[in-house]
């Protein structure tokens, strides 16, 4: 109870704060935990996006989720994700797929790329749930973010977490998800993934992408 009390703390301290400065989009870690150690190390992942529209997020003050890049996500995930794990020695390939609806008696069904990477783990990535508020100038968004690692082919769970996700908007100001977003929240991940022992960044930190600019064509 004492430690669910800190964390609803500590998630109100965050939303507080982006409503103050109602320039902020922000990832945090909510929980993490590993089940198993990885039978080889991981150097491959393949990675989806795992499309959901969340009921319990309303829009407020006119603000909806789309006008905070939430429809922009498959597209950055599938641009970003190779950009950021190649540095931090990880290949990957990428697939967005459909959440199950209720009553649908079908495990979801990810197409990923034929003949690639069929035996590395995969990773998947999910909002679940979230919630919206407003004051007299910011509106913002905290979108909770699921994020599960199965091996592949058994399908056991390796590893799990929840990241909670703030995006606002202020004053026509957005700071919601693009590019830079993404990228932070990625490298979140893998940096949480080497610290409870899942993978084993080089050189024991997280690497940010290569510029456009200085990639070699």
């Amino acid at each position: 109870m004492a430690g669910m009390k800190v964390l609803l703390q500590r998630v109100l301290l965050i939303s507080a704060v982006a409503v103050l400065t109602g320039c902020i989009g922000t990832s945090h870690l909510l929980y993490s935990k590993k089940f198993s150690v990885p039978s080889r190390p991981i150097t491959q992942l393949r990675v989806a996006y795992i499309e959901t529209s969340p009921k319990k997020i309303k829009p407020i003050s006119g603000i909806t989720l789309p006008e905070v890049g939430y429809n922009d996500l498959p597209e950055l995930f599938r641009e970003r994700v190779p950009l950021v794990f190649a540095p931090n020695g990880i290949a990957s390939v990428y697939a967005t797929a459909k959440a199950a609806q209720p009553g649908q008696k079908d495990p979801v069904q990810i197409p990923w790329p034929v003949g690639e990477m069929t035996d590395a783990p995969y990773l998947l990535i999910q909002i679940v749930d979230g919630n919206s508020f407003a004051n007299n100038v910011t509106t913002v968004f905290n979108l909770d973010m699921r994020v599960n690692l199965y091996d592949s082919p058994s399908g056991l769970r390796i590893w799990t977490s929840q990241f909670q996700n703030v995006v606002t908007k202020r004053a026509g100001v957005i700071a919601g998800f693009d590019n830079d977003f993404t990228d932070r929240l990625l490298m979140m991940i893998l940096e949480q993934m080497a610290e409870d022992g899942v993978i084993k960044l080089p050189g024991n930190r997280v690497k940010a992408p290569v510029p456009a600019e200085k990639r070699k064509v």
